[in-house]
């Protein structure tokens, strides 16, 4: 029994200084800040002209004198070692008017380039104070990826000493993301004998009838024609073709604008509605393209090969025109079997 009693006591005895060895070294010399954030106005690498928000509470009366903002790009921790991040930069920061709130009168000293130095007459701020403080004209990192910022308080006002309370941030930068994409120029043009609204694809047939043509009443007919375009100046739409023919026997085409008269040979057109002969329709739709003046004319009609009878000077959206065309013939005109083809030609400006 004696022999176990001395045994024993030695370890106890050595457990016991181990244990008070470890106690000096704690780190725990101040509290860290609460609700603490840093906010960056562009997260983009490299990016010049950023601004920090630093906010945080203080949660312990003391007189504050000076404020340490420090950037690392490997670690948080207050007490570690700081390697500066590649590329940031803080010489050309200012303190914003704007966004403040808490400590109001600090002013900047000068600092390396990873950190900022903030200095104010050493007065004691209030338990609990939240602070705000924006500075402008950062230069982020140079990496995409996490660095790090930690902020300590003094009550010195050029941040000598110890440090009252201090805290860490991760931050990130991250590269840009560029979207592209290409709108292709195009032209919407169609022709035919109708549409239903602005649909190319219900075009009705490119063959028209003005039937038995008498010297009593003009005869009628009509098409249409839809354009639509992204051209930068715009489109211009001509009618190509000839008056009515029948072999070697000519129908006369009117080369000025001309009302319609019975008994008289005349073949026209004009992309109204007409009273006199009741005929056609004015332009429909969202666009808004200009007649050319030849063609705008209620009751006058026109035809000339290649005549331009529409234009925009720039994009225009869906607009549907008719072609309201007449038809008189005289006493002495030959009896035949007159027809006549016309053609729109649509031309874009890009």
């Amino acid at each position: 029994m004696g022999l176990n009693h001395i045994l024993i006591r030695p370890l106890l005895f050595i457990l016991l200084i181990i244990t008070f060895m470890f106690f000096p070294f704690s780190r725990t010399n101040a509290s860290e800040l609460g609700n603490r954030s840093l906010e960056m106005s562009n997260a983009q690498s490299d990016a010049s002209g950023v601004t920090y928000k630093l906010s945080f509470t203080s949660n312990t009366a003391y007189n504050v004198g000076s404020l340490k903002l420090l950037f690392c790009s490997n670690s948080p921790v207050v007490y570690d070692s700081c390697t500066p991040p590649e590329g940031f930069n803080s010489n050309s920061i200012a303190i914003s008017a704007l966004g403040n709130a808490g400590i109001t009168d600090f002013y900047l000293n000068p600092a390396p380039a990873n950190s900022v130095l903030l200095s104010r007459p050493s007065t004691q701020v209030l338990n609990p104070t939240q602070v705000s403080i924006a500075l402008n004209g950062f230069h982020n990192p140079s990496e995409t990826g996490t660095f790090y910022a930690r902020v300590y308080l003094y009550s010195s006002t050029d941040t000598s000493g110890a440090y009252l309370d201090a805290g860490g941030f991760a931050l990130s930068t991250t590269a840009d993301v560029t979207l592209s994409s290409t709108v292709p120029p195009f032209l919407y043009f169609c022709a035919g004998l109708s549409f239903n609204g602005y649909d190319c694809s219900t075009g009705s047939g490119f063959s028209n009838d003005f039937g038995t043509l008498s010297t009593n009443k003009t005869s009628t007919a009509t098409s249409q024609f839809i354009i639509g375009t992204n051209a930068a100046y715009g489109i211009n739409v001509a009618a190509e073709g000839t008056t009515l023919t029948s072999g070697n026997n000519v129908i006369t085409g009117l080369t000025t604008p001309s009302a319609s008269q019975a008994g008289i040979p005349q073949f026209g057109f004009n992309l109204r509605a007409n009273t006199n002969p009741s005929v056609g329709q004015d332009p429909v739709g969202p666009g808004v393209a200009t007649i050319s003046s030849n063609y705008n004319t209620v009751n006058l009609f026109k035809f000339i090969n290649g005549d331009s009878i529409v234009h925009t000077s720039g994009v225009i959206d869906a607009e549907k025109f008719t072609s309201s065309f007449i038809v008189n013939i005289g006493p002495n005109t030959p009896p035949g079997f007159y027809t006549t083809t016309v053609t729109y030609i649509c031309l874009g400006n890009f």
